[in-house]
């Protein structure tokens, strides 16, 4: 009924579904190389018991899970098989995964190679894309002794901590596939 009212006024629709999100249990896609400030400060007794649960379930997962070793050019590919690696060329397999991360609030996953071209375009076209499907997808940065500043940004590197840690985006040690997109970001 409120939903509905809304959308009587003329209200964009994104401002009613914020109100509703409240009340609703949304699956989202999270890849990250750092979990230990997030668990730190929300697997505590004074956090948001929703969020609390959540940082739970994600420390177990992270303690249960036998991590696979990636080198240089081996790809991270949220929702792809092993079936399906060996059916696709890479160029393939990452624009379907970034179609399945783009998709993750609908209803149904379609991923079928035509369905990922057609998300892939539209993330693409224009003047801005829309790069957030595209952070999902990553190689391990290689380890070279020394990595010029120029090699470094091609690669997609996009910093260096103070430790001298290589960095793609929000990724310590992997090439964060967005940072390889042309216009995934403003230029200032």
């Amino acid at each position: 009924m409120f939903h509905w009212g809304m959308e009587k006024v003329k209200l964009h629709k994104q401002v009613s579904n914020r109100i509703l999100e409240t009340f609703q249990t949304m699956k989202v896609v999270v890849t990250s190389t750092e979990w230990a400030n997030f668990l730190w400060l929300r697997d505590h007794k004074d956090a948001q018991p929703e969020i609390r649960e959540l940082a739970r379930k994600i420390s177990t997962a992270l303690n249960n899970s036998v991590p696979v070793e990636l080198g240089y050019q081996e790809w991270h590919l949220p929702y792809i098989t092993d079936e399906m690696r060996e059916c696709y060329e890479l160029q393939e397999l990452l624009i379907i995964s970034v179609s399945c991360c783009a998709q993750v609030s609908y209803r149904t996953l379609d991923m079928s190679l035509d369905k990922a071209l057609r998300i892939f375009e539209s993330l693409t076209s224009g003047d801005r894309v829309h790069a957030s499907p595209f952070e999902h997808q990553a190689t391990p940065i290689p380890n070279y002794h020394k990595l010029t500043k120029a090699k470094a940004k091609r690669i997609g590197v996009t910093h260096f901590d103070v430790d001298g840690g290589r960095w793609s985006g929000n990724f310590r040690g992997w090439i964060q596939h967005r940072q390889l997109i042309k216009g995934h970001v403003v230029c200032q």
